[in-house]
């Protein structure tokens, strides 16, 4: 039995790893706008809080949404039926340009909830261009999450790291020359550093398509060779499995993201003191999350073999992983947050300490998110 278990480790941590780095980078871009606007200015960092706040819940949720195509394709890649993938995948595309769409309308709506926040009048101007301007990326992210889940469900996930270790040295070039207005191009602060997210989306896209088009693993199953409009039925079918998964996503990122818009009439300490410690947290929600897309696969894969028993042995393999990283996360969390608290702010430019106590106060809070690692692989 042991060696059984570490078997199934093995085949789960194969797969989660370069989907975990390729999590980091993409939470390194979140990161890098945090540290890079925060030496800017106080007012563009809590900029950057407020619109993250709403960006991220959009976000998350169309993951959550995508993640059905990677239900659904790693079903028939178990079943080895792989010349029904090209079609699945097609369908997932313009289900996922759909969900992009409505998105980005969603998004910019939302920005009325700042004319209830008590914002400086300067702060909330910047943040609703930040919403407005970073929208542009959620077409061509939803479109990549589709690809995302396609090639994980394949197993080939190096493309997924590969990419976005790309985006994330984009992001932080294309935020060195837009926020602080360098090399001629013009000085924009925490807009700058939203138009950087929404185009290095756009590459991201770009660079998984070609990598597609371009890599001998998907000669097999290649959606691209011929064009197909969208069917609803294949589309809602997918749309039944992810809806589910997308609300319960918008539920749990929510939480945490509305406490950023609560703080945010305590001024532009308390905004940013709150960015900081979800930051860090979200680093830590990568691991789970990348698990939680392992497992998914792998558990699709078995159940494409009609090998049930085995499926509830992988799933319950990816609880016990998951419980372990949670108890591991929670007391990292609690040792290190005056760390933490102290390398952000140093980073940020922060001149005195007064600033430390209220950071490193809400790390402890950040905490109850580690019991998520459990959720993120009992989803499905």
């Amino acid at each position: 039995m042991k060696t059984k278990i570490r078997t199934e480790v093995a085949k789960l941590w194969y797969i989660a790893w370069p989907v975990l780095i390729g999590q980091l980078a993409t939470v390194g871009m979140s990161v890098a706008d945090v540290v890079m606007t925060g030496h800017y200015s106080a007012q563009d960092l809590a900029t950057v809080a407020l619109g993250t706040s709403l960006w991220a819940i959009v976000l998350v949720t169309v993951m959550g949404i995508m993640i059905a195509v990677n239900a659904v394709v790693a079903h028939e890649v178990g079943a080895e039926a792989f010349d029904k993938i090209p079609h699945i995948v097609r369908q997932a595309m313009w289900m996922a340009f759909g969900v992009g769409l409505v998105a980005c309308l969603l998004l910019n709506l939302s920005t009325i909830v700042f004319d209830y926040l008590q914002l400086e009048p300067l702060i909330q101007n910047k943040a609703t261009e930040f919403v407005r301007v970073i929208s542009i990326g959620m077409p061509a992210f939803a479109m990549y999450r589709a690809l995302y889940s396609y090639t994980t469900s394949l197993s080939h996930t190096k493309p997924v790291m590969v990419i976005a270790i790309i985006g994330l040295i984009f992001n932080i070039v294309v935020n060195y020359l837009f926020i602080y207005g360098k090399f001629g191009f013009p000085q924009l602060g925490s807009t700058g550093c939203a138009l950087a997210t929404g185009l290095g989306m756009w590459l991201m896209l770009g660079l998984m398509i070609w990598w597609t088009h371009h890599a001998p693993e998907y000669h097999q199953t290649f959606p691209f060779t011929h064009r197909e409009g969208p069917k609803w039925t294949e589309i809602r079918s997918m749309l039944r499995i992810g809806l589910p998964i997308g609300v319960t996503y918008f539920a749990e990122v929510s939480a945490f993201c509305a406490v950023g818009l609560l703080v945010a009439r305590f001024g532009v300490v308390a905004i940013s003191a709150n960015q900081i410690a979800l930051n860090f947290s979200s680093l830590l929600f990568m691991v789970p999350m990348s698990l939680g897309i392992a497992l998914t696969t792998r558990v699709g894969q078995t159940l494409g073999e009609q090998d049930l028993v085995h499926a509830r042995f992988v799933s319950w393999v990816g609880v016990g992983v998951s419980l372990f990283f949670a108890i591991f996360s929670a007391i990292l969390l609690a040792l290190s947050r005056y760390v933490v608290a102290e390398a952000y702010l140093g980073y940020c430019g922060a001149s005195g300490g007064s600033q430390s106590p209220p950071v490193s106060g809400n790390i402890p809070i950040a905490r109850c998110g580690a019991s998520d690692a459990l959720l993120r692989t009992t989803r499905l």
